[in-house]
């Protein structure tokens, strides 16, 4: 595809390409390399805490020959379709939340509050417009395999099919009574729990905590539903293309997105509308930091390829610019001679001539800077993006860290700072030898874990002396209320301690296995999932 590539995103999309193939080794398998969006499973959260298990094995469910050659599988996903679109567009929302990776108040009325304000809500709307969509493929399944009516499968029947496969544990973050009890008004708030009254049956009661952790469970389901939904149209693109089945709008938007978006330009939303003489039209709503004419004609350009390319079908692009340094800008994108070119694989852009229509783009920069001052602005932001990148890989990644600070609750006692049980996450590609890894960069983890816990407390912190701090390391990344107080969990490697209080008592893990450093003390997990290692 023309313009594919981007001089400030070529690097950076390369790299995302790696880690994207290092998480999903499954998509070598794939024709093309278009699946950048899939970078959001690798590095955002919540998006990274999907279930491995339930995405591993739906993902095997749908490529199966029989599931997906089905004349069944063909006819629901046709009618299912624009219910799959929402289901994509309504897990988006619910990931943009501010709400998962965060601590719970501990204010038990602000406690309530989250839960009435964010939880119920969200719950309720995975369960209705996601976890539901994608659990009919499940359901279906298991009603065909019986030769009985595939009809009536709602939430309920759903789940109750599903129960009865090899997919139950996908239910367990279902429960019926406190999905009608938030639908239709029967909850009861007391100082801890929270009780659920549905139509018929029952109330249930559920802890503060253990409805958030429903929610999550639900959220990580949902994540890994969709993940294996996407990388099987990814694999299959020729199978939809043969049987004639649209590819869900909010999964190419997503790509077009990942693709497109380069520094300070951004894709934000896409709008599908009708205009005069019965024309469908696509708007593209673009947020940019430029200045230039130049750069914002091409980039404009090269979105409009890439949207034509990603969605298809449309007789008209329409850009709508906004940006602080510019009056609001507009520009349209004939769709025909862009799907000219596309099939025609043109690598050449004479035969774009005409695709800008008017040859207009509006758009006026209320900065003027004289145009050497642009040159340099521009090399500048090109460096800042391409040599940290280049530097690493020429040094192998020896000097990029390895691990990160998840979260930390600093507080300052006299002069001097008390820094209890810190998270620090070890990145998925140091695994391989992580012992040795935290045995040669204990100090440098204590002393990183350190120098960012004082950040918390203001500038002038940074000169008082860390009386006591225990770091505990996990090689897997988890919500940041999840890392404080999870317990012996089998992700948790160990906790690195410098004890310089004569008031504080080293507190070590029950069944760990001590290793004295000098003045720092390592106690390894004796739950972690691979302390057979540690000798």
């Amino acid at each position: 595809m023309v313009l594919e590539d981007c001089p400030t995103t070529k690097a950076t999309n390369e790299y995302w390409k790696e880690k994207i193939l290092y998480s999903f080794p499954i998509l070598e398998q794939a024709n093309d390399s278009k699946y950048l969006s899939l970078k959001e499973y690798v590095h955002e959260r919540p998006q990274k805490f999907y279930s491995k298990k339930a995405f591993e094995e739906f993902l095997s469910f749908l490529d199966n020959k029989q599931i997906k050659n089905s004349d069944w599988f063909k006819e629901l996903y046709s009618e299912i379709e624009h219910e799959i679109n929402i289901a994509i567009k309504s897990l988006n929302d619910v990931n943009s939340l501010d709400i998962h990776d965060i601590f719970i108040p501990d204010n038990n009325i602000e406690c309530i509050r989250f839960i009435d304000n964010h939880i119920h809500f969200n719950y309720l709307k995975l369960i209705e417009a996601v976890y539901h969509k994608f659990l009919l493929f499940i359901a279906y399944n298991q009603r065909k395999q019986r030769n009985k009516p595939t009809t009536g499968l709602d939430i309920y029947n759903c789940i109750e099919e599903v129960k009865n496969s090899n997919f139950d544990y996908l239910t367990e973050p279902y429960e019926n009574t406190v999905r009608n009890g938030i639908a239709h008004g029967g909850i009861t708030y007391k100082d801890f729990d929270t009780i659920y009254k549905g139509k018929k049956g029952q109330p249930v009661q559920f802890s503060t905590k253990d409805i958030i952790k429903k929610f999550d469970k639900l959220l990580d389901v949902c994540n890994a539903l969709a993940l294996a939904f996407k990388i099987f149209v990814i694999l299959n693109r020729e199978y939809f293309q043969n049987n004639n089945l649209t590819i869900p709008k909010q999964f190419l938007i997503q790509e077009l997105k990942a693709l497109a978006n380069a520094p300070k330009w951004e894709v934000v939303d896409c709008l599908e509308n009708e205009i005069v003489d019965g024309r469908k039209q696509l708007n593209i709503f673009i947020k940019n930091q430029l200045v230039e004419f130049q750069e914002v004609n091409y980039h404009a350009f090269r979105t409009a390829i890439i949207a034509e390319y990603f969605a298809r079908g449309f007789d008209r692009y329409f850009f709508s610019l906004e940006s602080k340094y510019s009056l609001p800008g507009w520009a349209g994108y004939d769709g025909k001679i862009l799907k000219r070119e596309r099939l025609n694989n043109s690598t050449d852009l004479s035969g774009y001539q005409g695709a800008l229509e008017d040859n207009m783009l509006f758009f006026i920069s209320n900065v003027k800077l004289p145009r050497i001052i642009k040159k340099v602005i521009r090399y500048i932001r090109l460096a800042k993006i391409i040599m940290p990148m280049e530097y690493h890989k020429y040094t192998n990644y020896t000097f990029k860290r390895k691990y990160e600070l998840r979260e930390t609750k600093p507080h300052r006692r006299g002069l001097s700072v008390i820094i209890n049980d810190p998270s620090v996450y070890i990145y998925p590609e140091n695994n391989e030898d992580i012992i040795t890894l935290i045995r040669n960069n204990y100090k440098k983890i204590t002393k990183y874990a350190i120098k960012e816990s004082k950040k918390e407390l203001g500038f002038w912190h940074r000169f008082l002396k860390t009386k006591y701090i225990r770091v505990t390391v996990y090689d897997t990344d988890l919500r940041k209320r999840n890392l404080r107080g999870s317990g012996l969990i089998d992700s948790l490697i160990c906790s690195i301690t410098v004890n310089r209080s004569k008031k504080i008592k080293n507190i070590d893990f029950i069944g760990g296995v001590p290793e004295q450093k000098g003045k720092y003390r390592i106690i390894w997990n004796g739950n972690w999932k691979n302390i057979k290692y540690v000798c």
